[in-house]
């Protein structure tokens, strides 16, 4: 992916989806900081640009992913992000329940996908794992 204005508006809305959920209980903990770290340079962001989205957020326009695709991985970003701290606090899975909603995730797989989190604290999700789990909604 090039990165045009709009490409890094898209990342860095990515990132800041991340922050939001990660200060959603009030609590911002070391893992979820790291987390977001790599999931930053995953999509192609240096640690300038995560410290202005995570300081300065109004410097860009909020831009979604065009593709589905783009708008579930974000979404799995979230999921693997609120259990990263050993604990899923009520107010994370509120706004995952929002988010989800604004990425084309219906209320009935962010609730199975949440009861699948739950199920894996402490661990590593693998994506075909939340993929399988996600099919049943998706055909």
């Amino acid at each position: 992916m090039a990165n045009t204005t709009e490409e890094k508006n898209i990342k860095k809305s990515h990132l800041l989806l991340l922050l939001q959920l990660a200060r959603a209980d009030d609590r911002m903990h070391l893992n979820e900081d790291k987390f977001m770290r790599q999931v930053a340079k995953r999509i192609g962001l240096n640690n300038t640009e995560f410290e202005e989205v995570k300081f300065y957020p109004e410097r860009f326009t909020f831009t979604l992913h065009k593709s589905q695709k783009g708008r579930f991985k974000c979404f799995v970003d979230l999921l693997n992000l609120m259990k990263v701290d050993n604990n899923i606090a009520k107010e994370e899975i509120d706004f995952i329940k929002r988010i989800g909603l604004i990425l084309g995730i219906n209320i009935p797989l962010t609730e199975d996908l949440v009861a699948l989190m739950e199920k894996f604290i402490g661990k590593e999700v693998p994506y075909d794992v939340i993929e399988e789990a996600a099919q049943k909604y998706l055909n």
